[in-house]
């Protein structure tokens, strides 16, 4: 994860101008691609004349190289004084012993500067001499010791990032598994694990926004069909339930690829199954029912070399503004499901 996910660069940015204020040392963070994400009170003998001279901008690529290179060797952190003749300073950010990032300091002396040797740099690249030089005086001295109580607290401020970066990444982890683990409940508690199809559940709750829609429309037809499959038992028994498993998954997804979008198949329990079509009359959903009996009928499954073969029993009904609740609709269809299974099987029957 990159350092700009883990902390807050707003509020890092205000902390480093506000340390910037009071001390008038400049700072950068930037993580491991170069990207700035941190910038303050860089000085104008940097800004205005170093960094926009292309040799001159080398020499400052260059320090920035050398520096981020020595942290990566695990320095607490490093002191580099580049050639255009400025001090620069680093100190490496880590999130979980994981090196992310990289904090700047630098742009200032350790003595008085050498007037001469920047007058004639400007010389040497084309400066502004006057301009250069009122630029060179802005830049501060520091003392070695007071660099060092700098790189104390940027050290420590280093790995105070660290740990807020680490905990908001413990965070982010703790949240996305939580969210994962809710929509894994919720997908147990609306899918049938085995086929895919909606559980019995959600086909109940399907059926009844269907019947409250019934209930305040005219004219409207929704058909239900119970669906059963021949001799399961049978098959089941005498193949193995690994066997049984393969053809329920055969089966749903035959009836998935004879649904519309607006349709809705679930698995009931066992080798038992509905589907609602909306919109569809008696005639329509007795269409449906057959081509998908033909379907079944017609399709083999090739499994742990076996070749097998299955069919459905299918009862048919309409949903009905009298329909109390889902269970007296189900019930009707289950009523023509078995009508079916009793005269011979791969049959529709359509409930009086």
């Amino acid at each position: 994860m990159k350092f700009s996910e883990l902390v807050d660069v707003g509020e890092l940015q205000k902390l480093c101008e506000s340390f910037t204020r009071l001390t008038g040392a400049v700072t950068a963070v930037l993580d491991l691609d170069g990207t700035v994400l941190v910038s303050t009170g860089w000085q104008d003998i940097c800004t205005r004349f170093h960094r926009v001279n292309a040799q001159t901008a080398a020499r400052c690529h260059e320090s920035d190289t050398v520096l981020a290179g020595q942290l990566s060797h695990g320095q607490e952190y490093n002191v580099y004084q580049c050639k255009n003749g400025l001090v620069d300073v680093a100190v490496p950010i880590s999130i979980g012993g994981e090196h992310v990032a990289n904090f700047f300091t630098g742009q200032f002396f350790f003595d008085t500067p050498d007037r001469l040797f920047f007058s004639r740099q400007a010389q040497a690249f084309g400066f502004d001499e006057s301009a250069y030089l009122r630029a060179l005086d802005k830049a501060p001295v520091f003392s070695a010791e007071h660099v060092r109580a700098m790189m104390e607290f940027f050290t420590r401020l280093a790995q105070i990032m660290g740990e807020m970066g680490l905990a908001r990444a413990e965070l982010k982890l703790a949240n996305d598994s939580l969210q994962a683990s809710e929509a894994n409940y919720r997908q147990q508690a609306t899918t049938d694990f085995l086929t895919g199809l909606p559980s019995r559940r959600s086909f109940i709750m399907r059926l009844e926004d269907e019947l409250a829609r019934l209930s305040r429309t005219s004219g409207q037809s929704i058909a239900l069909l119970m669906l059963d499959l021949d001799h399961f038992k049978q098959i089941n028994d005498r193949c193995g339930h690994a066997t049984g498993d393969a053809l329920l998954r055969h089966f749903a997804v035959q009836v998935a690829d004879e649904l519309r979008r607006i349709d809705m198949a679930g698995r009931i329990g066992g080798e038992e199954f509905a589907i609602v079509l909306p919109g569809a009359d008696p005639a329509a959903a007795l269409a449906f029912a057959h081509r998908l009996c033909e379907r079944v009928a017609n399709s083999t499954l090739h499994y742990q070399g076996e070749s097998l073969s299955l069919t459905v029993s299918i009862g048919v009904t309409d949903l009905r503004k009298t329909d109390t609740d889902p269970d007296v609709a189900l019930a009707r269809a289950d009523k023509a499901l078995y009508l079916a299974k009793e005269r011979g099987r791969n049959r529709v029957e359509l409930a009086e």
